[in-house]
């Protein structure tokens, strides 16, 4: 399946996309951080609270990152040269003097 526009998914959906080279956030109070990962495969084994990194869980990246999300971020992917099933969208910190993070729009870009 490829697509040949931008194509808004729900954030719970896994599809495979041809090509992705970055992300669009939209988010309702910005300031937080994130990184993105890509991987083929998802391990799910390991219990909550594991250590193992992302890396050893088969997570690629981190690929693109940003230290201060505004309302609308677009993230380019760095050194992607292959197709990826899954995507990690990996909040590093919240908004200053926030306790929460929302994300109200992920757009993944061709």
């Amino acid at each position: 399946m490829v697509y040949r526009h931008v194509r808004r998914i729900p954030l719970t959906s896994w599809i495979l996309i041809s090509m992705v080279v970055g992300v669009l956030i939209g988010a309702y109070a910005p300031g937080f951080a994130v990184q993105l990962y890509a991987s083929n495969s998802v391990s799910l084994s390991y219990p909550y609270g594991n250590a193992t990194t992302l890396a050893r869980r088969g997570w690629r990246g981190p690929i693109g990152a940003s230290g201060y999300v505004h309302r609308r971020e677009r993230i380019r992917f760095a050194g992607v040269n292959q197709r990826y099933r899954y995507y990690l969208l990996w909040l590093t910190s919240l908004p200053p003097g926030s306790m929460s993070a929302s994300i109200s729009e992920l757009t993944l870009f061709k």
